[in-house]
């Protein structure tokens, strides 16, 4: 049950700070993910994930990519 508290709580926060409607979360996959970027870490969405069908970069808040990246390990 912790671990999918857990899980919850990261799938909140990343839609807070990436403003992803529940859709584009649930088509959230990690090859999407770009943790390693400089200077801050990528999401890249294609455009078959997003509503308005255009691909998306978005940056992400290093500490929540440091929790993704712990989530994913």
């Amino acid at each position: 049950l912790q671990m999918d508290g857990r899980g919850r709580r990261l799938l909140y926060k990343t839609a807070m700070f990436t403003g992803l409607r529940r859709q584009e979360l649930e088509l959230l996959r990690v090859w999407h993910l770009d943790l390693d970027h400089q200077p801050y870490p990528l999401l890249r969405l294609p455009g078959d994930s997003t509503k308005n069908k255009d691909d998306a970069v978005l940056l992400l808040v290093p500490e929540l990519a440091e929790e993704i990246r712990a989530w994913i390990a």
